[in-house]
C-alpha cells in the first residue's frame, strides 16, 4: 500500500458529520473528503477572501447542498465551541499570521473525540527536483510578505509535528507523501510554474528590491529547465480530540 492509499484508507474510517475546512481556496480538500470519508453530514468552506471569486475545482462541490462557503478569518473563527465533528485544513499553514492561534481555534470549534486533518509541506529532506518547489514557493512567500500578505517559507517537517502536538489531541497519525508521477521536466509542469513566476514578476513590479528579485526568478527559470520540478512532500497529520 503506498502512501496515498494509506491516508485515503485513514480518512476512510472516519465518520465525518460536521465538516469544517479552513483556507478552503480552490474547494479541493472538500472534494477529496466528499469522495474519501466513510460518511458525512455538511461541510462549510471559510476563507478570509472571498470564495465566490474563486474557480473550483469542481463546480459540483461550489453547487452542492451539502456545502456552504462564508468569509472568515481562520484566526477568530465565528464559529460555536464544539460545533464540528471533522477540520481540515491543508495547505495553508505558512499562509497564517499566527498559526499556532489558528490550531487553538480549530480545537475550540472541534467535539471531544471529533477528528482533524492538517496537512502542509515541508522544506527539509527533499530531492533536487523537489527543491524547485520549495525554493520557488519560498520566492513567492519574499514577494508576498513584502506586498504585505501573510505568507511565510514552508515549514520543516518538524515544526510542523510540534504545532499538532501542541495541539493536545488524544491520538495523532503522520503520513508523508510525495508525487513523483511524470518526468520532472516535463513541459506542462515546467510551464505552469513558469507562468506562476511570471505573475509574480508582475506582482514585485514596484518593490524597491526588484533587481534582486528579478535574479533570482532568473535563476529559478535556469533552475527549471535544468532540473526540473516535483511537488515538494506534504506531511498530514489526522488526530483526535
Amino acid at each position: 500500500m503506498n502512501d496515498a492509499e494509506q491516508i485515503d484508507q485513514a480518512i476512510g474510517a472516519i465518520s465525518g458529520g460536521r465538516v469544517l475546512d479552513i483556507a478552503t481556496g480552490t474547494g479541493s480538500t472538500i472534494q477529496w473528503m466528499m469522495e474519501t470519508l466513510k460518511d458525512y453530514e455538511w461541510f462549510l468552506g471559510v476563507d478570509s477572501v472571498d470564495i465566490t471569486l474563486r474557480t473550483f475545482e469542481d463546480e459540483n462541490v461550489f453547487e452542492s447542498d451539502d456545502v456552504e462557503f462564508q468569509r472568515m478569518d481562520a484566526h477568530h473563527l465565528e464559529l460555536n465551541d464544539a460545533s464540528f465533528d471533522t477540520v481540515t485544513t491543508t495547505r495553508s499553514l505558512h499562509h497564517f499570521a499566527d498559526p499556532a492561534q489558528v490550531m487553538d481555534e480549530i480545537m475550540r470549534v472541534l467535539r471531544p473525540g471529533g477528528h482533524v486533518l492538517i496537512g502542509d509541506m515541508y522544506s527539509d529532506n527533499q530531492t533536487e527536483t523537489q527543491m524547485t518547489h520549495v525554493l520557488a514557493h519560498h520566492w513567492w512567500a519574499r514577494i508576498d510578505a513584502a506586498l504585505g500578505i501573510d505568507h511565510t517559507e514552508t515549514f520543516t517537517r518538524q515544526q510542523i509535528v510540534v504545532l499538532v502536538e501542541n495541539m493536545g489531541l488524544s491520538r495523532v497519525e503522520y503520513f508523508d507523501y510525495a508525487d513523483f508521477d511524470g518526468e520532472a521536466t516535463d513541459i506542462a509542469r515546467t510551464e505552469f510554474t513558469k507562468r506562476q513566476i511570471t505573475r509574480y514578476l508582475d506582482k514585485a513590479k514596484d518593490l524597491p528590491n526588484f533587481d534582486a528579485i528579478q535574479a533570482e526568478a532568473d535563476m529559478l527559470l535556469r533552475r527549471l529547465d535544468e532540473v526540473g520540478i516535483h511537488g515538494a512532500t506534504m506531511l498530514f497529520a489526522i488526530g483526535e480530540k
